[in-house]
């Protein structure tokens, strides 16, 4: 930040802080901003914080703005759904804004149409509902599988064979936990009985060539990266 530089990229309350501490940050000759994933921002409680460092920004242009010597800046708000929330937001940091919504619809055969953009004067259309909308690549496929709660534990494992071991071609497969302990829980569970090959009880189902990580904040960082880099390697 003393030296200068072309990009800043940061957490929202990294940014207020150094906005409000750093004495070097000049943001007078910003010519870009970008918010990404404003919905997961706000409803991670990030709202107030976006607010105030947008306010900030305004205050600082507007005074630069006195010599003449400005040019505008062009600010970007990126989100996967529209909530009341995030249109709100838009309508403070956007003017005359230009909507481009990217989607399945779309694209066309040869991927060449990737964006239909709108131009008005509202910030969103009035006919375009608050239920949550993703892009999703053309190449992921969703599926879901409801289970009883007493099943869960027991329709995981035998999803995690399905995939990693059973595969003709083998695989990879990222399971997401609520929490660390649950990461925890599970991986020292599966790490004792699916990888264990003294284990008398399930001793007919060959998993010599399962590997099993964990990752996550509490980990400390060599453990961290030894887990990524195993995985990355991994086939």
């Amino acid at each position: 930040v003393r030296k200068g530089i072309n990009i800043l990229i940061g957490t929202p309350k990294r940014i207020l802080d150094h906005m409000g501490h750093t004495s070097t940050l000049n943001l007078q000759r910003i010519q870009w901003l970008v918010i990404d994933e404003a919905d997961r921002l706000l409803e991670m409680g990030f709202e107030q914080d976006v607010r105030h460092i947008i306010a900030g920004l305004m205050q600082q242009l507007n005074c630069f703005s006195e010599n003449k010597s400005m040019s505008k800046i062009q600010t970007v708000l990126l989100s996967a759904t529209l909530s009341p929330g995030v249109e709100s937001l838009a309508g403070m940091t956007l003017k005359s804004p230009v909507r481009c919504v990217v989607g399945e619809d779309n694209l066309g055969t040869d991927n060449a149409q990737l964006s239909i953009p709108k131009t008005s004067k509202a910030v969103f259309d009035s006919k375009v509902n608050n239920v949550a909308e993703f892009s999703l690549p053309s190449g992921l496929k969703h599926f879901l599988l409801i289970v009883p709660w007493k099943l869960r534990l027991v329709s995981l494992t035998a999803f995690l064979l399905l995939k990693c071991k059973y595969h003709e071609n083998g695989g990879k497969l990222i399971v997401f936990m609520a929490t660390q302990d649950c990461v925890d829980f599970h991986y020292h569970l599966f790490k004792s009985v699916l990888c264990d090959e003294s284990d008398e009880v399930i001793s007919n189902i060959p998993v010599t060539n399962l590997s099993i990580y964990r990752l996550h904040g509490s980990m400390e960082h060599i453990e961290r990266e030894s887990a990524f880099n195993s995985f990355s390697a991994s086939h």
